[in-house]
């Protein structure tokens, strides 16, 4: 018992002690979790004083950075401020400097314009002085020649007066003669023979006198002759050592005789009302012409400090011309002599700019080259029995041909733009290194043509579908004929649209050389002007020059019609040698009236406002040309150069101011003369065509290439288009493949 209780107390203290054991160790680990807490509680307040203070370092820092930015803010103000103040000093300086610059310009250019003026009334007095000289020069000359032949021609008529009068004298004695013989071997009565001898007398006058009217015609008819011929003579001196120009006459001195007209009390009676329009009209034109010297002054002065800023700076112009141009791979340096001697003791220095460089055009290596299209056949590899497949071959211009339509296109353009043939361009083709045929192109145009017939059609289609306002003009195109070995006359007429901008041309069926059709009126084609023009579908005016052919045309259509005022104004200017004063007085009036047109065309107007600005301006001027003309034409001599001029204006007076009731319209026809020019510039190269088909064809071309001109389109460019994808293009899209539809980069 002993035994146990002991044991029992001795387990009891081996308790208490691993209790007070656990209890230590307890206490251990709590006393190593409050130091931890306390190391911690140290830490946090350590890093808590220290985010304070860094706190209050990034405070007091933005604070210092503050002020430090402020500061430096103020003086950035005060320097701008300053700065501004300068900037401000400066471009008040440069605005004084620029306006006593413009103050001295101005002085200088009026003083240029005094002088040039004096220079001007000088040039001009010499140049009266000496036209004045030569005119007198002339007109002796003339004289004398017309003084030798008028008595020539009195010689002439007195010997065939002699002539007649002795011939007929000694017809008549030799009848007489021959009667009393008769009357001897017959025997009559006296009474009977002296009726006789009287009826003979009097038919030997009737006779003479036939004789001599006859005469007087052939007369008549030389000196027809000769007026010709001194017209011909003054236009061919005045070819050869004057200008063919037709605007010969400076503006100011041509509308000053308009104002020495209006100032004139013996010129033809006007209305108080026309003569107050006529002044009002003249100080407008006179104000405007007025303005435009002065700006034409100002832009020659301008040009001139332009020229004077390029010639400084002498790389800019340069540097236009090789602007966009692709440079070659291979490039040339050239090093000092001194490097090529020891290169490796030399190190390169690059601007930032990159290395000094100039820049000079040259002529591509080769023009032309091959682009080559290949088809592989591919055959699927899973398959033992696959089918071979191979793409289709491209659709090209001509079938199986090494042109491509960027190659015809060059070859249309350079026919019928640049006016070169085909033997030209074997040349030039020879020249570049490619060998091709005037019949390999020949053959080429023919295809090209072929493919563009339907779009032809379909421009004609358009062209008359469409427009409203047409010119019409037209020139000779010889066309080969087999049969007669030579080559007969037919027309290329061209019509343009001015309220489109499209051209069109068409050649005559029928030639001008056939008399029956010649008898008919149809020397240039009128029955055919008339066939075609049956399908326009919208006719409202038509212009076209003096022929009568067109006239048929226009009572078929019923529309206005308006004549050219450049080809009246030309009569007047080819009657100059012959008469002087009208034909001047003649081209004031038309003057005027163009510079009506060019002020109206400087403000922009439109429709009823430039067609009543044309009636505020130019019909006063019209009303009195017409009145002086009627005047002047009562005056002239028949036959004269300056009765026809007259006479063709007065005929033709109401046809041509036609054109100030349509606003479209333009003063003249130049614009339709204009595309006919390309036609006759060509055809001094290629002479004639072959046969009517390929007239047809040249039709076609300057139809579209004329388009493409008024219509600021580059006809290489188009042409290629169209080529690459007319043979793709259904029939219903073909119209927009027409110059007028199409557009660079356009997506078909």
């Amino acid at each position: 018992m002993a035994y146990h209780s002991k044991h029992n107390h001795i387990m009891s203290d081996k308790e208490r002690i691993m209790s007070l054991e656990g209890q230590n160790a307890e206490l251990c680990d709590r006393i190593a979790e409050l130091e931890h807490e306390k190391m911690l509680r140290e830490v946090a307040e350590e890093d808590l004083v220290q985010r304070k203070a860094y706190e209050l370092a990034m405070k007091m820092a933005k604070d210092m950075f503050e002020k430090e930015r402020a500061a430096i803010r103020e003086e950035e103000s005060v320097r701008a401020d300053f700065e501004a103040e300068a900037r401000l000093k400066e471009r008040n300086e440069a605005l004084d400097r620029r306006s006593k610059a413009l103050d001295y310009d101005e002085k200088r250019i009026c003083e240029e314009a005094e002088k040039l003026s004096q220079e001007k009334l000088q040039f001009e007095q010499s140049k009266d002085n000496l036209r004045a000289s030569f005119a007198a020069r002339m007109k002796e000359a003339d004289e004398r020649r017309r003084a030798e032949f008028a008595l020539k021609l009195a010689q002439a008529k007195e010997e065939t007066r002699k002539e007649m009068h002795a011939s007929l004298g000694e017809a008549l004695a030799r009848g007489i003669e021959k009667l009393k013989q008769a009357c001897d071997v017959v025997g009559t009565d006296p009474v009977a023979f002296d009726k006789a001898i009287s009826e003979f007398k009097e038919e030997g006058s009737v006779i003479e006198a036939t004789a001599v009217s006859d005469l007087t015609s052939a007369l008549k008819e030389i000196g027809g002759t000769v007026a010709r011929k001194d017209r011909f003579l003054s236009k061919l001196v005045r070819t050869l050592y004057g200008t063919i120009s037709e605007k010969n006459h400076p503006e100011d001195r041509v509308s000053a005789l308009l104002d020495a007209f209006i100032a004139d009390p013996e010129r033809v009676r006007l209305s108080s009302k026309e003569e107050s329009d006529l002044k009002e009209s003249r100080r407008k034109v006179e104000e405007y012409t007025r303005r435009k010297a002065a700006l034409k002054l100002l832009e020659n002065s301008c040009r001139e400090d332009d020229e004077q800023k390029k010639h400084k700076h002498k790389h800019a112009h340069h540097t236009q011309l090789t602007a966009g141009l692709p440079v070659l791979t291979e490039v040339e340096v050239i090093y000092p002599a001194e490097y090529y001697r020891s290169p490796d003791s030399f190190k390169e220095i690059v601007p930032d700019g990159g290395r000094e460089h100039h820049d000079e055009i040259v002529p591509a290596p080769s023009r032309y080259a091959i682009r080559r299209t290949e088809y592989p056949i591919v055959v699927r590899k899973d398959e033992v029995d696959a089918k071979l497949l191979q793409a289709s071959r491209k659709v090209r211009p001509i079938d199986s041909s090494c042109s491509s339509p960027a190659l015809l296109s060059k070859v249309e353009v350079g026919k019928y733009v640049w006016k070169e043939p085909w033997n030209r361009q074997e040349q030039k083709f020879s020249m570049e290194g490619v060998a091709i045929r005037r019949s390999t192109l020949d053959s080429w145009h023919t295809s090209v043509c072929n493919l563009l017939e339907p779009l032809y059609e379909e421009h004609e289609r358009d062209f008359f579908n469409r427009s409203r306002i047409l010119c019409a003009d037209g020139s000779p195109m010889r066309i080969v004929n087999r049969e007669k070995h030579r080559t007969d006359n037919y027309y290329m007429i061209n019509f343009l649209s001015q309220d489109l901008g499209l051209s069109l041309f068409e050649v005559s069926l029928r030639k001008a050389d056939d008399a029956p059709e010649k008898l008919a009126g149809n020397g240039r084609g009128s029955e055919d002007i008339s066939l075609i023009l049956t399908q326009w579908r919208h006719p409202e005016v038509l212009m076209t020059d003096g022929y009568a052919g067109y006239n048929a045309s226009v009572k078929m259509l019923g529309v206005a019609h308006c004549c050219c005022n450049a080809h009246a104004r030309r009569k007047y200017e080819e009657c100059e040698p012959e008469n002087r004063t009208v034909s001047l007085m003649a081209q004031s009036f038309y003057a005027n009236i163009s510079i009506a047109e060019q002020l109206i065309a400087e403000e922009g107007l439109t429709s009823k406002k430039k067609t009543a600005r044309r009636k505020e301006l130019e019909e006063p001027i019209w009303k009195a040309f017409i009145a002086w003309a009627l005047t002047e034409h009562a005056k002239a001599t028949d036959g004269s150069a300056v009765k026809g001029a007259l006479g063709y204006f007065l005929e033709r007076q109401k046809e041509l101011q036609m054109y100030m009731k349509y606003p479209e319209m333009p003063f003249t026809n130049n614009d339709c003369e204009r595309q006919i020019r390309e036609m006759v510039m060509g055809r001094k190269n290629y002479l004639f065509c072959q046969n009517h088909l390929a007239a047809r064809r040249a039709a076609m071309m300057y139809s579209f290439f004329g388009t493409c001109k008024l219509l600021g389109k580059n006809p290489e460019e188009w042409l290629t288009y169209v080529l690459e994808h007319i043979r793709t293009t259904p029939m219903d899209q073909l119209y927009r493949l027409l110059p007028q539809f199409w557009e660079p980069n356009m997506v078909f």
